[in-house]
C-alpha cells in the first residue's frame, strides 16, 4: 500500500473507533510508542475532529506527530519547495475547498468581491496583482506582508483592557477598531493609557493544520484570483451572501410538527448561520445541513437572503424584478429551472413560476428557499435582474 493508502485505512479505523471507547484506547495506546509524519497526523487529526472528536485520541495524534512543534516556518528551501509545487500540481479547485473551512477563518475575515468578511483586505484580484510568492509569505509571515490601510492598534485601557484592530475612524472623543471577530468597538481617547502598533489580525500558526499539499493548493488559489477566468468574480448581479439554517433537533422537531412554511417565519427554534457563495457564484450544497422532516419525505436544507428593491422611476411603488437560478443541471427536460425548490417571500408561499416576474415594493425583502437534496444534486447560484441589488447581510 502507498503513503496515501495507508493514511486513508488509518482514518477510517480511527473514525470508525470513535463509538466505542475500547477501541479508542487500544488504538491511542498504540499509536503512543508511535511517530507520525506530521502530515499524516494533520490528516488523522482533521477526520477525528470532523467526526465528533475524542480529547484523548487527538491529544495522542498531536504527540506522535509532533504537531506542536509542527510550525510552518517559511525558509528559502521551504519557500522554493512550496513554489514548485504550486507551479507543478497545485489546484485552485482544490484550494478553494481549503479556503472555505471554517476552522481557518478565511471566508469570516476576507471578502472576494461582495461575499465574505471585512476584517481582512478583499481578495478579489489578488492574484490578479500578486505574486505566488507574495501570496505565500502573506500566508505564512502575516506580519510581515500588512496590506496599507491594514495595519492594526493595540490599544491599553486605563481598565487595563487591550484591544487590538484596524482604525475604521476617528474623532476627537473616540477611536474606532474592527476586531478580528468582525465587530466595531469604539473607544474613548480619554479612556486610552496606551496605543501601539499591532501585528496581523491574521494569527500566527492559524495554517499549522495543513498538510504541505494542502498549503500549497491554497496558495495556488488565492494566486488565482482575479488572474484565471475561473477564478474571477463575475460581474452580473448575483446574490453572494446568503444564510442557511443550522440543524438541531429541536428546529427538526420544530419541522416535523409544523410544516415547511415556519423556515420563512422568525421562529425561534430555528438559528441561522453566514453563508458565501463560491467564486463562481454558485452556493456549495455540501455546506448546507439537511432536514428530514418525516420519514417518507426528501431530506431538505433551507437558504435565505435580502433584497433591496429600488425602481429607477423614483415615483415608482413597486417594480418587478427577475430571479434566475443558475446551476449545472440541463432544466431543458423539464423545463422548469426552479424544480426541487419552494420559495416564500416576506414569510408568504410563492409559487416559483412567479419568480421570473416578480412584482415588489420599494424597500428590503427577505427570500427564503427550501433545496430538495435529492432533486436537486448541483450547485446553484441566484441572479438578480430587474431594480435589485443583493442585500448586505446584517
Amino acid at each position: 500500500m502507498t503513503e496515501a493508502e495507508l493514511t486513508k485505512a488509518a482514518e477510517n479505523w480511527l473514525v470508525s473507533s470513535l463509538s466505542r471507547p475500547d477501541l479508542v484506547k487500544r488504538y491511542a495506546a498504540k499509536m503512543s510508542d508511535m511517530e507520525l509524519p506530521s502530515d499524516t497526523a494533520r490528516t488523522l487529526l482533521r477526520s477525528v475532529r470532523s467526526a465528533g472528536g475524542n480529547a484523548e485520541l487527538e491529544q495522542t495524534i498531536r504527540k506522535s506527530g509532533k504537531l506542536d512543534d509542527a510550525t510552518w516556518v517559511l525558509s528559502p528551501e521551504l519557500k522554493d519547495r512550496l513554489l514548485k509545487r504550486v507551479q507543478e500540481t497545485g489546484s485552485a479547485k482544490r484550494g478553494e475547498l481549503v479556503y472555505r473551512r471554517s476552522e481557518l477563518q478565511c471566508i469570516s475575515c476576507h471578502a472576494i468581491g461582495q461575499g465574505g468578511g471585512l476584517v481582512g483586505p478583499n481578495l478579489v484580484s489578488l492574484g490578479g496583482s500578486s505574486q505566488p510568492d507574495y501570496v505565500l509569505e502573506s500566508l505564512l509571515a502575516p506580519s510581515a506582508r500588512l496590506k496599507e490601510g491594514y495595519s492594526t492598534r493595540k490599544i491599553l485601557t486605563e481598565e487595563g483592557e487591550v484591544i487590538s484592530g484596524i482604525s475604521i475612524g476617528e474623532t476627537d472623543d473616540a477611536i474606532r477598531l474592527r476586531l478580528a471577530n468582525g465587530t466595531v468597538r469604539e473607544i474613548e481617547i480619554d479612556a486610552i493609557l496606551d496605543d501601539a502598533p499591532g501585528k496581523s489580525l491574521m494569527p500566527e500558526g492559524l495554517l499549522d493544520n495543513l498538510t504541505e499539499a494542502e498549503l500549497v493548493d491554497l496558495t495556488t488559489f488565492l494566486a488565482a484570483l482575479g488572474r484565471e477566468p475561473q477564478f474571477t468574480v463575475s460581474t452580473e448581479n448575483l446574490v453572494r451572501s446568503l444564510e442557511t439554517m443550522n440543524y438541531t433537533p429541536a428546529a427538526n422537531s420544530r419541522l416535523n410538527r409544523t410544516s415547511v412554511d415556519t423556515a420563512a417565519q422568525d421562529d425561534p427554534a430555528m438559528t441561522w448561520r453566514a453563508l458565501t457563495t463560491m467564486v463562481d457564484g454558485k452556493v456549495r450544497l455540501e455546506e448546507l445541513d439537511k432536514f428530514k422532516q418525516h420519514r417518507h419525505t426528501p431530506p431538505t436544507s433551507f437558504i435565505r437572503f435580502d433584497i433591496e428593491v429600488t425602481p429607477v422611476d423614483s415615483d415608482a411603488t413597486t417594480t418587478d424584478i427577475q430571479l434566475k437560478l443558475q446551476s449545472k443541471t440541463d432544466v431543458a427536460d423539464s423545463g422548469n429551472e426552479w424544480d426541487g425548490i419552494e420559495a416564500w417571500v416576506d414569510g408568504k408561499p410563492m409559487p416559483t413560476w412567479q419568480l421570473k416576474n416578480l412584482p415588489l415594493s420599494r424597500g428590503r425583502h427577505r427570500i427564503t428557499l427550501s433545496i430538495n437534496r435529492d432533486a436537486v444534486t448541483s450547485n446553484i447560484g441566484i441572479a438578480l435582474e430587474g431594480d435589485a441589488i443583493a442585500a448586505t447581510q446584517n
